[in-house]
Protein backbone atom coordinates (compact mmCIF):
# COMPACT_ATOMS: atom_id res chain seq x y z
CA UNK A 1 0.00 0.00 0.00
CA UNK A 2 2.73 2.48 0.99
CA UNK A 3 4.60 1.95 -2.28
CA UNK A 4 1.46 2.57 -4.30
CA UNK A 5 0.78 5.73 -2.31
CA UNK A 6 4.34 6.93 -2.92
CA UNK A 7 4.11 6.06 -6.58
CA UNK A 8 0.75 7.77 -6.80
CA UNK A 9 2.21 10.75 -4.95
CA UNK A 10 5.15 10.88 -7.36
CA UNK A 11 2.77 10.93 -10.31
CA UNK A 12 0.81 13.74 -8.71
CA UNK A 13 4.06 15.60 -8.06
CA UNK A 14 5.19 15.14 -11.66
CA UNK A 15 1.80 16.25 -12.92
CA UNK A 16 1.92 19.20 -10.55
CA UNK A 17 5.35 20.23 -11.90
CA UNK A 18 4.13 19.83 -15.49
CA UNK A 19 1.03 21.87 -14.68
CA UNK A 20 3.21 24.53 -13.05
CA UNK A 21 5.41 24.75 -16.17
CA UNK A 22 2.30 25.13 -18.33
CA UNK A 23 0.95 27.85 -16.02
CA UNK A 24 4.24 29.74 -16.21
CA UNK A 25 4.22 29.46 -20.02
CA UNK A 26 0.62 30.71 -20.13
CA UNK A 27 1.46 33.65 -17.87
CA UNK A 28 4.58 34.52 -19.84
CA UNK A 29 2.66 34.44 -23.12
CA UNK A 30 0.00 36.75 -21.69
CA UNK A 31 2.45 39.26 -20.13
CA UNK A 32 2.15 42.41 -22.21
CA UNK A 33 5.03 43.46 -24.37
CA UNK A 34 5.59 46.90 -25.84
CA UNK A 35 7.48 48.23 -28.83
CA UNK A 36 9.09 50.92 -26.65
CA UNK A 37 11.66 49.53 -24.19
CA UNK A 38 11.12 52.45 -21.77
CA UNK A 39 7.40 51.63 -21.58
CA UNK A 40 8.26 47.96 -20.97
CA UNK A 41 10.48 48.97 -18.05
CA UNK A 42 7.81 51.34 -16.66
CA UNK A 43 5.21 48.59 -16.79
CA UNK A 44 7.54 46.00 -15.22
CA UNK A 45 8.40 48.44 -12.40
CA UNK A 46 4.71 49.21 -11.88
CA UNK A 47 3.88 45.49 -11.61
CA UNK A 48 6.71 45.02 -9.10
CA UNK A 49 5.23 47.85 -7.01
CA UNK A 50 1.69 46.45 -7.31
CA UNK A 51 2.93 43.01 -6.23
CA UNK A 52 4.76 44.49 -3.22
CA UNK A 53 1.52 46.20 -2.17
CA UNK A 54 -0.38 42.93 -2.66
CA UNK A 55 2.14 41.28 -0.32
CA UNK A 56 1.82 44.22 2.12
CA UNK A 57 5.60 44.61 1.97
CA UNK A 58 6.32 48.24 2.81
CA UNK A 59 10.09 48.00 2.20
CA UNK A 60 9.76 46.33 -1.21
CA UNK A 61 7.04 48.83 -2.16
CA UNK A 62 9.41 51.71 -1.33
CA UNK A 63 12.15 50.15 -3.46
CA UNK A 64 9.81 49.33 -6.36
CA UNK A 65 8.29 52.83 -6.32
CA UNK A 66 11.81 54.30 -6.43
CA UNK A 67 12.64 52.15 -9.46
CA UNK A 68 9.37 53.18 -11.13
CA UNK A 69 10.12 56.83 -10.42
CA UNK A 70 13.57 56.45 -12.05
CA UNK A 71 12.02 54.80 -15.13
CA UNK A 72 9.38 57.53 -15.39
CA UNK A 73 12.02 60.27 -14.98
CA UNK A 74 13.53 59.05 -18.27
CA UNK A 75 10.28 60.09 -19.98
CA UNK A 76 8.00 63.11 -19.99
CA UNK A 77 5.54 61.57 -17.51
CA UNK A 78 6.18 63.97 -14.63
CA UNK A 79 2.86 63.52 -12.82
CA UNK A 80 3.32 59.73 -12.69
CA UNK A 81 6.94 60.17 -11.55
CA UNK A 82 5.79 62.51 -8.75
CA UNK A 83 3.20 59.95 -7.58
CA UNK A 84 5.82 57.19 -7.62
CA UNK A 85 8.14 59.44 -5.58
CA UNK A 86 5.36 59.97 -3.04
CA UNK A 87 4.98 56.19 -2.65
CA UNK A 88 8.77 55.70 -2.49
CA UNK A 89 9.07 58.15 0.40
CA UNK A 90 5.93 57.02 2.26
CA UNK A 91 6.46 55.71 5.78
CA UNK A 92 3.56 53.26 5.97
CA UNK A 93 1.55 50.88 3.80
CA UNK A 94 -1.48 53.13 4.18
CA UNK A 95 0.50 56.10 2.90
CA UNK A 96 1.87 54.00 0.02
CA UNK A 97 -1.57 52.76 -1.00
CA UNK A 98 -3.20 56.20 -0.86
CA UNK A 99 -1.71 57.58 -4.14
CA UNK A 100 -1.71 54.17 -5.88
CA UNK A 101 -5.09 54.73 -7.60
CA UNK A 102 -3.89 58.03 -9.13
CA UNK A 103 -0.59 56.40 -10.11
CA UNK A 104 -2.46 53.51 -11.76
CA UNK A 105 -4.51 56.01 -13.77
CA UNK A 106 -1.36 57.78 -14.96
CA UNK A 107 0.36 54.49 -15.85
CA UNK A 108 -2.74 53.43 -17.78
CA UNK A 109 -2.45 56.61 -19.89
CA UNK A 110 1.22 55.81 -20.61
CA UNK A 111 0.38 52.24 -21.63
CA UNK A 112 -2.62 53.14 -23.79
CA UNK A 113 -0.49 55.71 -25.66
CA UNK A 114 2.17 53.05 -26.32
CA UNK A 115 2.04 50.28 -28.88
CA UNK A 116 1.34 46.96 -27.18
CA UNK A 117 2.94 44.27 -29.30
CA UNK A 118 1.45 41.32 -27.40
CA UNK A 119 -0.32 40.13 -24.28
CA UNK A 120 -3.12 41.64 -22.23
CA UNK A 121 -3.26 44.14 -19.37
CA UNK A 122 -6.16 43.67 -16.99
CA UNK A 123 -7.58 46.84 -15.46
CA UNK A 124 -9.05 45.79 -12.13
CA UNK A 125 -11.21 47.57 -9.58
CA UNK A 126 -12.01 47.27 -5.88
CA UNK A 127 -15.11 49.21 -4.80
CA UNK A 128 -14.04 49.21 -1.14
CA UNK A 129 -10.57 50.75 -1.64
CA UNK A 130 -9.84 54.32 -0.60
CA UNK A 131 -12.59 54.58 1.98
CA UNK A 132 -15.23 53.04 -0.29
CA UNK A 133 -14.43 55.48 -3.10
CA UNK A 134 -12.91 52.59 -5.05
CA UNK A 135 -9.52 51.99 -6.57
CA UNK A 136 -8.12 50.69 -9.84
CA UNK A 137 -4.93 48.85 -10.64
CA UNK A 138 -3.35 47.08 -13.61
CA UNK A 139 -2.31 43.43 -13.68
CA UNK A 140 -0.85 40.73 -15.93
CA UNK A 141 -3.38 38.18 -14.76
CA UNK A 142 -7.15 38.03 -14.75
CA UNK A 143 -7.27 36.67 -11.19
CA UNK A 144 -7.71 39.36 -8.54
CA UNK A 145 -4.82 40.09 -6.17
CA UNK A 146 -5.82 43.30 -4.41
CA UNK A 147 -2.98 45.79 -3.73
CA UNK A 148 -5.19 47.97 -1.52
CA UNK A 149 -5.86 45.30 1.09
CA UNK A 150 -3.40 42.45 0.54
CA UNK A 151 -4.27 39.42 2.68
CA UNK A 152 -7.15 41.24 4.36
CA UNK A 153 -9.25 41.04 1.18
CA UNK A 154 -6.99 39.49 -1.44
CA UNK A 155 -9.71 38.68 -3.96
CA UNK A 156 -11.92 41.76 -3.53
CA UNK A 157 -12.37 43.26 -6.97
CA UNK A 158 -13.29 42.64 -10.59
CA UNK A 159 -11.75 43.00 -14.02
CA UNK A 160 -13.18 46.17 -15.59
CA UNK A 161 -11.26 46.25 -18.87
CA UNK A 162 -8.80 44.28 -20.97
CA UNK A 163 -6.17 46.42 -22.66
CA UNK A 164 -4.63 44.74 -25.69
Amino acid sequence: MGIIACSSGDKKHATSEADEVEQVKAIESSVPSFEDEKVSRIYADYITLKDALVESDEKDANIAAGALQASLNETSHKEAADLAAKIASASSLTAQREPFNALSSEIEKVLKAAKISGGTIYKQYCPMANGDEGGYWLANEQSIRNPYYGDEMMTCGTVKEEIK
